[in-house]
């Protein structure tokens, strides 16, 4: 199935940014970003540009960036609303209905109104037409063939991404999901305290250096790495390699602010 450029349905991704964890909220549009990409979308993050280098200046507040993003909704054909808070989500999502723009929230309900629902307009009837050839069939999409029809998996329609390519998203997912869960568990580690490393001070207690304690951590997960690696599965079901891998990501963090701390020290 032939997919040109300028013929996949627009989607706006809205979404919370600052309110709650955004780490996870930055996870959370690029993960939708991905599907709706596979799935036959165009769709636009403007949660990527907290990553720009002036996102966060006071001139940039929060009118500034609705009046910026607002006009992209309304060229949208479609916004897709994320879970959670958000204060400019919410006015996205009420711009886009005083304009008409159909507002979902699943990747499934746009794949149901743009494929199998039909549609009065017909720039959008003849998109899906274009994209999908009008049918789905048995987790494939159907593609006209002159005058028969064949299936293709989704998969074969994608690139298939290189190694280092997907190495490098392994990297992004893992790295991301590993510091938004280090923001959930600083209360545990200050131990109220304000002291990130507090509760690697503890350790002091009994003749045990925070540093060395943080290495025996990651021992212990570098072990269980190694039996998996040997044994081809793990004795304790509910920690999963992946989060072995994060914990240990985590620990390598750690280690490197306790040993900065150090160094900040020895030059004194």
């Amino acid at each position: 199935m032939a997919t040109t450029r300028c013929n996949r349905p627009k989607v706006y991704i809205s979404g919370p940014i600052t309110i709650g964890n955004r780490n996870s909220h930055f996870y959370q549009a690029n993960e939708a970003q991905r599907l709706l990409m596979l799935s036959g979308f165009a769709p636009l993050n403007p949660m990527q540009s907290i990553t720009l280098p002036f996102a966060w200046e006071k001139d940039f507040t929060h009118n500034v960036w609705i009046e910026t993003d607002l006009p992209w909704v309304e060229v949208a054909d479609a916004v897709l609303r994320l879970p959670g808070e958000s204060k400019g989500a919410d006015e996205e999502v009420a711009h886009a209905e005083n304009v008409g723009v159909p507002v979902f929230h699943t990747v499934g309900e746009l794949e149901d109104h743009f494929i199998k629902k039909t549609t009065n307009n017909r720039r959008l009837k003849k998109m899906v037409q274009d994209i999908f050839a009008n049918e789905k069939c048995d987790g494939a999409i159907k593609e006209d063939t002159g005058g028969t029809s064949c299936c293709k998996d989704a998969a074969e329609l994608s690139p298939t991404p290189s190694p280092i390519t997907t190495l490098m998203d392994t990297h992004d997912r893992l790295t991301i999901k590993a510091k938004a869960i280090m923001e959930a568990k600083n209360s545990d580690y200050t131990c109220g305290s304000g002291d990130p490393f507090a509760n690697f001070r503890a350790s002091e207690a009994v003749g045990v250096s925070p540093v060395q304690g943080i290495l025996m951590r990651m021992m212990d997960k570098l072990q269980r790495a190694r039996s998996f690696d040997s044994m081809g599965e793990l004795q304790v079901k509910s920690e999963p390699v992946e989060d072995i891998c994060m914990d240990i990501i985590n620990y390598a963090v750690l280690l490197r602010g306790l040993l900065a701390e150090k160094e900040t020290v020895d030059k004194d």
